[in-house]
């Protein structure tokens, strides 16, 4: 394309500063949108009223559809005749108010009415071309992945014999970011295509979740509610399955955690996957993985919240190190040390793009060697220490599965 339209060339640097301004923009409008969402859902039991559906349509980009899908799973409504009869009085003030060349407005409004039907379900299309736009490389002879994108390894147990007589510490993981927002299950803005049971049987070892309180209860959530949530004891149930299932697998899982250790502990026992969860001595060698089969202890949790308060919640920063979450492109992708000691002795290697959210077009980005099996080699050299959780997004589109298992030696 660059050698067809050389003016891209030139205004490259432009066309990215726009773009990046422009999303700015869109994330501060979609949070505030998002804010009175929650608030005005918090003040009806049937009905929303329509003028606040029309606001959160005109000044924040929701489309209408958007706003009754989050509201249809509350049993609510929205005012409709009210909404439609705002949107008629914005049309015809746009009438009254349009100065021009003299050309006649009725020329016009065909583009206002296309405004009106761009309302689509779930929000896609609103977000789709925003994402496109941001997320497609400027220069399309440029290719932003190597490999086949969705190849899928189904490799990536630690429960084969030659993993037995190493410690924990000792073995890679593949391992999901925000594991439980997946888009075969519904969630907006997922990070993952499948749920954790499919996750399992593909081979991911370790799941980063994120828990929040809902009516005093955990729920797995990431940020917002209307995003997408479950009770923290369904997901930990299909793990506890898992485990029942495969006798000889190990698992993790790394919890962003907005709720107590009581609350956390209750949906362990509810799930039946409190029976499987180990407990570590901070300063303790860890056990081998054959150690942790045999005891049957063989889930490890780790969280950032309340770590420390019951003997198999382990706090995070004192068993693990790593590398920085925040990331918008590959350059960012560096091996410096974000949060935790590096003397522990569990590195997360976090390897995702976030611009402005997760999508598997980023994925294609990062997650197919030879670039990540190159940035997994440049930080082990440079630790000196085995990046024990690959942290990925879209995990089935690249690589992790098998660079994980050549870093355990059983490929």
């Amino acid at each position: 394309m660059s050698s067809s339209y050389p003016e891209l060339l030139r205004a490259e640097a432009l066309i990215s500063e726009t773009l990046k301004m422009e999303e700015e923009k869109f994330l501060v409008l979609l949070e505030r949108g998002m804010d009175i969402l929650e608030e005005e859902t918090k003040k009806v039991k049937d009905v929303f009223p329509g003028d606040v559906a029309f606001k959160l349509y005109d000044t924040y980009g929701f489309p209408l559809d958007l706003t009754q899908d989050v509201l249809r799973n509350k049993s609510i409504k929205v005012d409709t005749k009210a909404f439609d009869q705002l949107m008629v009085k914005r049309r015809e003030d746009a009438k009254k108010n349009w100065k021009g060349s003299g050309d006649s407005i009725n020329s016009l409004f065909p583009v206002l009415k296309c405004r009106a039907s761009m309302e689509t379900t779930m929000f896609r299309r609103l977000v789709l071309v925003f994402l496109f736009l941001v997320q497609a490389p400027l220069i399309c002879d440029e290719t932003p992945g190597e490999g086949k994108a969705g190849e899928k390894r189904t490799h990536g147990s630690n429960g084969v014999k030659k993993l037995q007589a190493r410690r924990y510490d000792e073995v890679a993981y593949a391992t999901t970011h925000n594991a439980m927002s997946n888009s075969d299950e519904g969630w907006l803005f997922p990070n993952q295509t499948h749920g954790l049971t499919r996750q399992l049987s593909d081979g991911v070892r370790a799941f980063m979740l994120d828990v929040h309180d809902k009516d005093g209860k955990p729920y797995l959530c990431h940020s917002r509610f209307f995003l997408g949530s479950r009770p923290l004891k369904d997901g930990l149930g299909e793990l506890a399955a898992y485990l029942g299932k495969n006798p000889r697998e190990v698992l993790t899982i790394i919890f962003e955690s907005y709720v107590s250790s009581k609350a956390l502990a209750g949906a362990f026992k509810e799930s039946g996957l409190l029976r499987y969860a180990h407990s570590q001595p901070k300063g303790k060698p860890w056990p081998t993985l054959g150690e942790m089969v045999a005891s049957g202890r063989r889930l490890v949790v780790f969280t950032d919240r309340a770590g420390g308060e019951r003997p198999w919640l382990h706090r995070v920063w004192d068993f693990c190190w790593e590398t920085h979450f925040s990331a918008r492109s590959r350059k960012d992708l560096v091996c410096r040390k974000n949060r935790g000691s590096s003397k522990n002795s569990l590195f997360i290697l976090n390897h995702f793009l976030t611009r402005p959210v997760a999508s598997a077009r980023l994925a294609d980005e990062v997650n197919h060697n030879p670039f990540l099996k190159k940035r997994v080699e440049q930080c082990r050299k440079a630790s000196g220490r085995l990046p024990n959780f690959i942290t990925v997004d879209f995990y089935e589109r690249g690589d992790v599965i098998a660079v994980v298992d050549e870093l355990n030696g059983i490929r």
